[in-house]
């Protein structure tokens, strides 16, 4: 029986997911200067599968990525606290390419990433 707020929306979570989870594989690049001040990306490091919930959008959302970009959020990845993924990850979810455009805990008992951008 949870105690706690927190504990009790960490058993909702965790229910959520196991209702359609999936294994994700995120893709992250590490940066290196680019010899004029700035940064690009270098290497592509595969980070360890994640069970997550993918939630596809019915009405896509709009976002204004870092680089300035206008695009709509057509699927949220659910996943616990411990989910590791940060901006400009990519990783493959049935059979199309999409890139992290943004990362935030809710309110710290479980983790959401929004993305958008179908690449390649």
């Amino acid at each position: 029986m949870p105690t706690t707020t927190r504990e009790l929306h960490l058993i909702q979570t965790l229910k959520f997911i196991e209702a359609n989870p999936v294994y994700v594989t995120l893709h992250r690049f590490t940066r290196v200067a680019d010899g004029a001040g700035g940064m690009k990306p270098d290497v592509e490091n595969a980070l360890s599968a994640q069970r997550v919930r993918v939630v596809h959008q019915t009405r896509p959302m709009p976002r204004v990525t870092e680089d300035g970009r206008t695009v709509l959020v057509d699927k949220v990845i659910v996943g616990t606290d411990d989910l590791d993924a940060a901006i400009g990850d990519t990783f493959t979810y049935a059979g199309n390419k999409y890139q992290i455009i943004n990362a935030f805990d809710e309110p710290g008992w479980h983790r959401r990433v929004a993305e958008a951008i179908h690449h390649g």
